[in-house]
């Protein structure tokens, strides 16, 4: 009776085991994230420019068909090793590589050449890279228009007097006068030799603004000042308004560029509300404060 009962035990115990085998006991692992990328990103993605002899370092990332962020083992390819050798890690050498221990970039070729990440069957958009040799020097010049080239100040006005000055016309080579357009190409040189279809696309940076190279002082509101009125006579107490011009190096009318009033004898007339002044713009409103043995002077600087 002892064993037939030790029996039993055993029996209910093995089965009491195996039903805690099912998954009814333990509930159901949710399953991971799709390990299948449907999107790969390559960076730096489009196009990048290096020169013969220098490293670059891709990165890959990758997403699921349900816009999840994975991480499968990527595989980096160069469209022509012989110019751009590329390792496993994604580390690009302008040249050929000494693998396979990836630590010495010895220049080769130049040229345009396409790099690619893939994995799992997905493939990256490729991303242009230009090897170079090394550059001498840039030279950034106006490309010429098709028809008559535009004024830098259109639909100006003359100018006062006291601005009829000679002006620069080669300005427009290293400025630009507010609102003017102007295309701009840069070529680069190698020993005189231009390279620039190897080097790849350009970034500019902001053209400099053209300088102030003239201010005239009128009496009177801008747009009916007299440009031959330059010196007025008040009695304590009044005011007089003048406007200030100013002109830049290509001969164009600066709009409302920040001004900064001066009175030689401030003491006897003010610029502007108190000890305030006039606010940037291009018009001032002066005062006399009290009578003065000489008429004072009002002058304005940039």
């Amino acid at each position: 009776m002892g064993r037939l009962r030790l029996g039993r035990s055993a029996l209910i115990v093995v089965v009491i085991s195996l039903f805690c085998l099912l998954p009814a006991c333990g509930g159901h692992k949710p399953p991971g994230p799709n390990p299948f990328p449907v999107r790969i990103s390559l960076n730096p993605s489009i196009s990048v420019s290096i020169q013969a002899g220098t490293i670059l370092q891709f990165f890959a990332t990758a997403q699921n068909g349900a816009n999840t962020s994975i991480s499968p083992t990527f595989t980096f390819a160069s469209s022509d090793s012989g110019i751009l050798d590329v390792a496993p890690s994604g580390t690009a050498c302008a040249g050929t590589w000494n693998a396979p221990v990836y630590t010495v970039c010895t220049p080769a070729g130049a040229g345009v050449v396409h790099v690619t990440a893939s994995a799992l069957g997905a493939t990256s958009p490729p991303t242009l890279v230009f090897v170079h040799p090394p550059i001498d020097n840039i030279q950034v010049s106006v490309v010429p228009p098709v028809n008559s080239p535009p004024p830098a100040c259109p639909n100006q006005g003359p100018l006062p007097a006291a601005c009829n000055l000679k002006f620069n016309a080669n300005a427009a080579n290293f400025c630009l006068s507010q609102n003017q357009i102007q295309t701009l190409q840069a070529t680069a040189y190698r020993n005189g030799v231009d390279i620039t279809a190897s080097v790849g696309p350009f970034s500019f940076t902001e053209v400099e603004t053209c300088p102030v190279q003239c201010i005239a002082l009128e009496l009177g509101v801008n747009g009916s000042q007299s440009s031959s009125a330059t010196s007025f006579v008040v009695n304590k107490g009044t005011s007089e308004i003048i406007t200030a011009t100013a002109v830049d190096v290509q001969g164009c009318i600066v709009p409302k560029p920040p001004l900064t009033w001066v009175s030689s004898e401030p003491a006897a007339l003010s610029a502007g509300g108190g000890t305030t002044g006039c606010a940037a713009g291009t018009t001032c409103t002066v005062s006399t404060l009290h009578l003065a043995r000489h008429p004072p002077a009002t002058s304005v600087s940039r």
